[in-house]
């Protein structure tokens, strides 16, 4: 168009004659590039439209089914009978809310799209409707998910509470041992034991300690497992009490019988001392004479000194 339009001006300014008919064509020929572009943009504008609408048709086909099917799955009020169970539905509540996510996520995008694609506003309407429906569940998934999580930190305290009993019960086989061993040397060997028995129970306090913190947790936030809870932590306490009641006993045991074999263990010793005291004095044959005499009295002295 441009290439035309500076031919015929070239004309006109050569061919003075010319210049009405020139510009006439030319002036006919504008105002049909500008209708041609006008219809362009109309059809352009027209099947922009269309494929707006098919892109909220699409997002809206199927949309009263599946909004079901996610606020059936909301509203179940299964809480698991387990924490692997637990954990599975927990796993499909956060599939459930991303889907949810994603799908308004999508809606958002399709009504905030420039263009006047709807004039009377209906498709707007119609995908704002789409968004409500989607918040008016964010409510239920909230409360969903809590009791979800409620009752899989019930049955996560319930197996630290089995855990833990099993725990005690391991170490009670280990202080309420009677094995003190025949001989001072093997006592100090039980005693090293049960120290390092001391130790592994004063390090696993803190483990003891936290489940009490969590069921004062629980019982505040699900008053009535109260009981329940309650129930399982006088159990604990109760076995962590015996259990340090079997290891004083123990303490005991090995600290009288440590002191009884360190006793016979000082007899045995000043036993062999007299033997071999004993046995020098035999050894010495009957003085012959004066000095000899005198040399074995020195002896003597010197025993009974020791």
């Amino acid at each position: 168009l441009d290439q035309v339009k500076e031919t015929g001006e070239n004309l006109m300014e050569k061919y003075s004659d010319l210049q009405p008919e020139i510009a006439d064509h030319l002036d006919r020929l504008q105002k049909q590039w500008l209708a041609l572009c006008q219809a362009s943009a109309r059809q352009g504008q027209r099947l922009n439209g269309l494929d707006y609408a098919n892109q909220v048709r699409l997002a809206a086909n199927g949309f009263d089914e599946w909004i079901g099917s996610i606020e059936a799955a909301v509203a179940n009020a299964d809480p698991g009978k387990d924490l692997i169970t637990c954990n599975r539905l927990m796993a499909k509540q956060t599939e459930v809310e991303n889907e949810l996510a994603n799908r308004k996520k999508r809606l958002a995008e399709l009504y905030n799209q420039e263009g006047d694609f709807d004039e009377d506003g209906d498709v707007k309407n119609q995908i704002n409707d789409l968004i409500g429906r989607i918040d008016n569940l964010e409510g239920p998934c909230k409360k969903r998910r809590k009791q979800i999580d409620a009752s899989r930190q019930q049955y996560q305290f319930n197996l630290n509470v089995d855990d833990e009993l099993l725990w005690i019960q391991e170490k009670r086989i280990l202080a309420t041992s009677e094995e003190i061993g025949a001989n001072l040397s093997a006592i100090r060997t039980y005693n090293n034991m049960h120290q390092n028995l001391r130790r592994e129970i004063h390090q696993h306090e803190p483990v003891y300690e936290s489940i009490f913190k969590t069921a004062d947790r629980l019982i505040k936030a699900n008053p009535d497992l109260a009981e329940d809870i309650q129930s399982k932590v006088d159990v604990l306490e109760s076995e962590w009490i015996s259990l340090e009641d079997c290891c004083l006993a123990r303490d005991k045991l090995l600290a009288r019988y440590t002191k009884a074999y360190k006793l016979l263990f000082d007899i045995n010793e000043f036993q062999a001392w007299i033997n071999d005291e004993l046995a020098i004095l035999d050894a010495h044959e009957k003085p012959k004479d004066e000095t000899g005499t005198l040399r074995d009295i020195k002896l003597l002295e010197s025993f009974i000194n020791k």
